[in-house]
């Protein structure tokens, strides 16, 4: 359920919620938040923050700025390229946050390939 407001809207974003909770992975609290408070960005670092995780740092940028996209967008900004941030960029600047997207690949679940591009 937590991915049908995506689904219906005609985001397909929505995927990337239920492979979380189908397979067990703590990081489907991302959306608990969501839709219990009925804003799905602007919390994304709560959980984070809670289990000392440096990740609750992807919810702060949110907050501050008003925009719940502005952490996606802004090394995008920086590099001209809006989606890079998905994936490779992480691995090669060594940032942490690429590990977002290894447990896809470890666990056989095509939606890796999200980040790959």
């Amino acid at each position: 359920l937590l991915g049908n407001p995506y689904h219906l809207l005609g985001n397909p974003y929505h995927l990337l919620w239920t492979p979380y909770h189908l397979l067990g992975n703590p990081y489907h609290l991302l959306w608990t938040p969501y839709q219990l408070l009925g804003t799905p960005y602007q919390l994304l670092g709560t959980p984070y923050q809670l289990l000392g995780t440096p990740y609750h740092l992807l919810g702060t940028p949110y907050h501050l700025l008003g925009n719940p996209y502005c952490l996606l967008w802004t090394p995008y900004h920086l590099l001209g390229n809006p989606y890079h941030l998905l994936g490779t960029p992480y691995h090669l600047l060594g940032n942490p946050y690429h590990l977002l997207w290894i447990p896809y690949h470890l666990l056989g679940n095509p939606y890796h390939l999200l980040w790959i591009p």
